[in-house]
């Protein structure tokens, strides 16, 4: 925590770094800035346009609406429209 966070450009307390890669679900070479205050599966800096203490509630549910669609298919998983649910292939 407090780290350096690049969407912001200062120091933020809820800002951290880690190894972690959300995309491999493992620790892998290269480090990550994470957002603590947001939501989702994918909680990575990189993915925001604007900070997300910044952001109004229907910002922050597109957001992670769009996170989350990016990250369930990279998991290879399927949104059934007759289920309404995300189904594993």
């Amino acid at each position: 925590m407090f780290d350096y966070c690049e969407v912001k450009d200062k120091v933020c307390p809820m800002a951290t770094k880690s190894m972690y890669d959300p995309d491999h679900e493992d620790y892998l070479w290269k480090e990550h800035t994470f957002c603590g205050a947001m939501g989702g599966l994918d909680t990575r800096v990189k993915n925001l346009s604007e900070c997300w203490l910044d952001m109004n509630n229907g910002k922050r549910r597109k957001h992670v609406k769009e996170v989350n669609i990016i990250a369930f298919r990279k998991r290879g998983y399927h949104y059934d429209e007759v289920r309404k649910r995300w189904v594993k292939v």
